[in-house]
């Protein structure tokens, strides 16, 4: 099956994202054009790693809508939307189940939307060429799994000791966790992080070094840079564009340590290829 090309699929994903996820939480009456240019920037980022992963997808239909959901929802939202209850941000306005909710649906419309825009829906859209997939016992995954959370913690950390000197007075009014309490939140979170990983191996047919990009771009975009380049009831411009900074480096490193330590790719031997 001819798929799309990836310009009109980049469009298009463009306008999903930006009607599902973004118009409906913004305030036009205060909305400025560096704040919709911004917005737009966000949309169409956020547009480019799903079309990506959906055009290098081996599943198709629903499936390949489920893949994108959670990659999107997880990444986007629910992993940072537990780090806003964890450090006890004001939601304004709208209460937390309300914001997840309304998550939750505009996560569901962008999946469905782009695995129909990217021709993913109907089955045998899927490229070929699937590799075999490793087989570990539970042993070899339960020390990879926390090694990774483990890395994600320290790549975290590290990263707000460096930023912190630039947002401790946004957050001196606040009572922040403790270290042992924040060590538990962020191993919990790079194992979600950990999930969605393995899933995305399992899920596009691109080489390791490829696939190892793609899942560090969507850490560092979908998890930090497009969720704070928008305006936001949960922290004024200064804080995100430092938050966004930090997580926008920091994630995307993490990305390729998570994809090395949990590679599923069965490596031939020089031996064998021969």
């Amino acid at each position: 099956m001819k798929l799309p090309s990836f310009g009109w699929m980049l469009v298009a994903s463009t306008l999903v994202v930006l009607l599902a996820a973004h118009l409906p939480g913004l305030s036009f009456s205060a909305l400025t054009v560096s704040d919709a240019l911004r917005t737009i920037l966000s949309a169409l980022l956020t547009g480019s790693v799903l079309s990506l992963a959906l055009t290098f997808c081996r599943w198709s239909g629903v499936r390949a809508a489920a893949g994108v959901f959670m990659l999107f929802w997880g990444v986007s939202y629910f992993n940072t939307l537990n780090e806003a209850v964890f450090f006890g941000l004001d939601f304004g306005s709208t209460s937390f189940g309300q914001l997840a909710l309304a998550c939750t649906a505009a996560a569901v419309v962008v999946a469905v939307g782009l695995t129909f825009i990217t021709g993913r829906w109907k089955e045998g859209a899927a490229p070929s060429g699937v590799e075999e997939m490793s087989v570990r016992p539970p042993i070899g995954w339960a020390w990879r799994l926390l090694l990774t959370a483990f890395a994600y913690f320290l790549f975290y950390l590290i990263a707000g000791m460096i930023i912190f000197p630039f947002v401790q007075e946004f957050y001196s009014g606040r009572e922040l966790p403790g270290l042992g309490t924040i060590f538990v939140v962020q191993i919990f979170r790079g194992l979600v992080y950990a999930g969605i990983g393995v899933m995305v191996m399992r899920m596009v047919t691109l080489s390791r070094n490829a696939t190892a990009l793609l899942i560090g771009a969507a850490l560092s975009i979908l998890g930090g840079i497009a969720p704070l380049l928008p305006p936001n009831e949960l922290m004024p411009e200064p804080i995100r564009m430092v938050h966004m900074a930090e997580i926008g480096v920091s994630n995307f490193l993490f990305g390729l340590v998570l994809a090395r330590v949990l590679d599923l790719r069965v490596r031939t031997s020089r031996k064998q290829a021969l």
